[in-house]
């Protein structure tokens, strides 16, 4: 396990991080949601302990914390194989089987292609394959999908999922919440710097359901975009069209106990809506 208690981070006599408090339980994969500049890399940095914090992180005798933060770092002008062989000499990793890591992120096949000749996706690729060397129990992943086109995106996705059937505990960060619901157990908010709700993430869910006669109470919110679909536990539902106006509704109705999906909003025309669960 590892816990967050009372965590904040200060530049400049600002807040950065306020007050963070949170468990993350072994095994499980967490998404942490925020638009850019809420905290997210920030609180990353803090759990490795490159930015100076206030508060307590307990990390149970976790001895490696893998992570991809930001940019992933490597030498250019070497190959995939070859990086991935320093960072393990580096770091004293012994009986690492490094061909592994490539095929587990897919790229066996480029093993001796220079890191300056990838595509994004490959080396945010060859970074996770990294972040997971030295049996890292914990894995933090700061926006591994960003800037990626659609195959990319699925490639990580996939990779996410794999890795998910260990025992490694996983955190991965987006300002996009129909992404990382693929994946996920537990979806964080963060909101200029602070933790504002977390839920559970239902993969059961998925489907194609009847929901004009709410929707069409709202058609002023549907523009074809990705929206939020609030199911509370005394069983009312809204559709929150973004994830500022996601924020303050959460904080508006104090609302605890809910469930989120992400949803497709289709307009077919000024009275139907096609509903769609991606």
């Amino acid at each position: 396990m590892i816990l967050l208690n009372n965590l904040t981070v200060n530049r400049n006599n600002k807040d950065i991080l306020k007050n963070i408090n949170y468990s993350f339980e072994k095994g499980k994969i967490y998404g942490l949601l925020g638009p850019n500049g809420s905290g997210k890399s920030t609180l990353f940095k803090t759990m490795i302990n490159v930015i100076d914090y206030k508060g307590e992180i307990k990390t149970s005798n976790i001895k490696n914390i893998g992570h991809l933060i930001e940019y992933p770092a490597f030498y250019s002008n070497l190959s995939c194989y070859k990086n991935l062989e320093l960072h393990a000499n580096y770091q004293m990793i012994e009986g690492e089987d490094i061909s592994s890591y490539l095929k587990l992120v897919n790229l066996e096949d480029a093993k001796n292609k220079k890191f300056k000749n990838l595509s994004l996706g490959m080396k945010q690729r060859l970074g996770i394959a990294r972040s997971l060397m030295g049996n890292s129990e914990l894995i933090l992943l700061d926006e591994p999908s960003n800037g990626l086109d659609p195959s990319g995106i699925i490639d990580i996705r996939n990779i996410i999922n794999n890795i998910k059937l260990s025992t490694r505990t996983i955190i991965v960060s987006s300002h996009i919440l129909n992404e990382i619901n693929h994946y996920v157990d537990t979806i964080l908010f963060i909101h200029d710097g602070q933790l504002i709700a977390h839920v559970k993430n239902n993969h059961d869910k998925y489907g194609i359901i009847n929901y004009t006669k709410e929707i069409e109470e709202q058609m002023d919110m549907i523009q074809n975009n990705i929206y939020t679909l609030i199911k509370c536990k005394d069983n009312t539902q809204y559709i929150v069209g973004d994830y500022i106006n996601l924020v303050k509704f959460v904080n508006n109705n104090n609302i605890i106990d809910f469930d989120l999906e992400a949803l497709y909003l289709k307009l077919m025309s000024m009275n139907i809506v096609e509903v769609i669960f991606k």
